[in-house]
């Protein structure tokens, strides 16, 4: 018989997960296994579950505990226990390995685990001493087996309740690590929740109840639970705006859908998204940005699993959304990073290539092109604006007159093909309505912010009619006075790299010399 050695405590958790706050994801949805369990036996009202979490940072102390069913004292060391022997199934339970309870052993000196089931006059408890195991682990060199650390770090222990009506589960890590800080970091633990526990959205975001309605159309559940940080309750933080640093950036002005079916006709996914006018790839000081992927509501693996499944991995910073797997197929592995490797897992993944590295690709990259276009418009009407104003007041020289006709010329012809551009955009994205209907909306968007726009035929006849009028003729100076000013106003030009402050200098002189 194969015996399993000790450090196979090691794979099951240190070397389980990458970031330590995934703990707090794993005790969640064991939390809600148990409310879900309570509410099928009328013990719990639909809205009546709850996850309490406590961070205690002056004593180093972890507390998780839900209202759910519990778990039997009879069953209690058999289920608590035992190491990846869950009666859990899968496809209908969120926790069902029966490993994830270990997690917390690597970043803390001791774990109580405390039950109370229903109308039972008693409380389970096991202890588990992680300061122990790491010494076994790491220091002890003598060969255990798996079991022999089992039997030195797990005790079991039972005490009366002061509410026989009471029923909960409570996980408590004692003493955290000082390298694990961050645990007990309510702000951050927040913010990781926000986005990966099964929590309802903000009532501030705008478009919460059109993604519950579109959820409804197609019959699928969007689970969520009132799970609460040092008393205050958590929510998915979605905002519609979006920000670069300090300055808002850009708008979410709509969300969009799209569901991905099987050949049987079976629902697979589903997914919303924020359309705005993508100006640019969103920074991280907008905690919400890319496309989240999700089964039961509760995040799989981290806010870039799906980069890959686009054109370019940078495509998903352009996005605000959540992917929701829906098939029992699709299921979780071990670490919760994706799913297991399987047909279905196949399927799906192709099926999300083919719409990110189609229309999702195509909405940021067209918007980019939109924006373009109505710079180069609005560049030209600008410099045009600023010729008129100069060719009034008057030029330095003729060279400059001639140096400033062909930078607009320039900017004529690049402001025609701009609007040759626009046309053939709006011909082209007729031939794809779901494109269209987006990049209609990030058009009408751009031609808001940079109306007024000039059409093709104003940019074609809008060639400046100018006359000999300079500066230097409004000065009180003879015709040689006047040309050694111009050649000084031409030098100032020349050396000056800066035009606004070779233009201010210019300005000064005249005033002076009037």
């Amino acid at each position: 018989m194969a015996i399993m050695g000790k450090n196979i405590w090691d794979n099951l958790t240190t070397g389980m997960y990458s970031d330590s706050k995934i703990i707090f994801r794993e005790y969640i949805q064991n939390a809600c296994d148990a409310i879900d369990a309570a509410k099928k036996q009328g013990l719990l009202g639909e809205k009546d579950g709850e996850v309490e979490i406590i961070l205690n940072d002056q004593n180093r102390n972890i507390s998780i505990k839900d209202n759910g069913l519990g778990v039997p004292s009879v069953d209690f060391q058999r289920k608590v226990g035992n190491v990846a022997d869950s009666d859990k199934e899968i496809g209908k339970n969120k926790g069902f390995r029966g490993i994830g309870r270990l997690c917390g052993l690597a970043y803390c000196d001791k774990i109580v685990f405390t039950s109370k089931y229903k109308d039972e006059n008693i409380i389970s408890i096991m202890i588990m001493d992680a300061k122990e195991l790491r010494r076994l682990l790491y220091e002890d060199k003598a060969k255990y087996t798996f079991g022999d650390v089992y039997d030195k770090i797990v005790e079991f222990s039972t005490e009366q309740p002061d509410n026989i009506n009471d029923h909960f589960f409570k996980v408590e890590l004692f003493d955290i690590r000082k390298s694990n800080f961050d645990l007990l970091n309510k702000q951050g633990i927040q913010e990781y929740l926000s986005f990966a526990a099964p929590v309802p959205y903000v009532n501030s975001f705008f478009y919460r109840s059109k993604i519950y309605e579109h959820a409804k159309n197609i019959s699928a559940e969007i689970d969520e639970y009132k799970i609460l940080i040092n008393g205050e309750q958590i929510f998915k933080n979605y905002k519609t705006h979006l920000y670069k640093g300090q300055k808002k950036n850009d708008e979410i002005f709509n969300v969009d859908f799209e569901d991905f079916y099987a050949d049987n006709g079976s629902l697979i996914a589903w997914m919303w998204y924020g359309v705005s006018t993508f100006h640019g790839a969103l920074t991280e000081e907008n905690k919400a940005k890319r496309l989240r992927l999700r089964k039961e509501n509760i995040q799989i693996g981290n806010p870039e699993t799906l980069n890959p499944l686009f054109h370019e991995s940078r495509g998903n910073s352009y996005f605000v959304g959540e992917v929701f797997a829906v098939s029992k197929d699709l299921i979780p592995n071990s670490q919760r990073d994706n799913f297991n490797e399987n047909d279905m897992r196949v399927i799906f993944e192709k099926k999300l290539k083919n719409f990110f590295k189609g229309m999702l690709s195509k909405l940021y990259r067209s918007a980019s092109d939109v924006r373009g276009y109505y710079g180069k418009i609005s560049d030209y009407q600008k410099s045009k604006e600023e010729f008129d104003i100069k060719n009034q007041i008057g030029f330095i020289s003729p060279s400059d007159k001639e140096k400033a006709e062909k930078t607009l010329e320039n900017k004529q012809g690049l402001a025609e093909k701009a609007q040759a551009d626009i046309n053939k955009f709006e011909i082209a994205i007729q031939k794809d309505t779901a494109a269209a209907m987006v990049a209609n909306r990030i058009k009408a968007q751009y031609e808001s912010e940079f109306m007024p726009v000039i059409d093709a035929g104003e940019v074609t006849d809008s060639k400046p009619v100018t006359k000999d009028k300079y500066i230097t003729q409004s000065l009180p100076l003879d015709r040689k006075g006047r040309k050694l000013v111009t050649q000084i106003y031409q030098i100032i030009t020349d050396f000056l790299e800066d035009e606004n402050l070779a233009k201010e200098l210019i300005e000064k002189i005249q005033e002076g010399l009037k």
